[in-house]
């Protein structure tokens, strides 16, 4: 079963979702905030890294990502992710 997370950013509140094995998606949302029931190592670990990211102490992710969509997107999102801090690139270059 998915799990959510609520957190707040600079960018605005969030909604981290995770399965058991890996983060699944980050949306904006305008919900209240709410708790996890249970403690969610990939929640708990991407809520760090975010907040880590957004104070200027983390330049690189290593929370697994689990990408669903489709061939063409899933192939897209893993090149983007491997873009290092900084760095842009076109659709064309990618």
């Amino acid at each position: 079963m998915n799990q959510y997370l609520s957190m707040k950013s600079p960018a605005g509140r969030l909604l981290l979702e995770a399965n058991d094995s890996a983060l699944l998606s980050i949306r904006f949302s305008n919900a209240e905030p709410f708790l996890k029931k249970r403690a969610h190592p990939i929640l708990d670990q991407a809520k760090r890294e975010l907040d880590e990211y957004f104070s200027g102490q983390r330049h690189n992710f290593v929370v697994p990502l689990q990408f669903t969509g489709t061939e063409f997107e899933e192939k897209v999102w893993k090149e983007l992710s491997r873009l290092p801090f900084g760095k842009t690139a076109t659709y064309g270059e990618i």
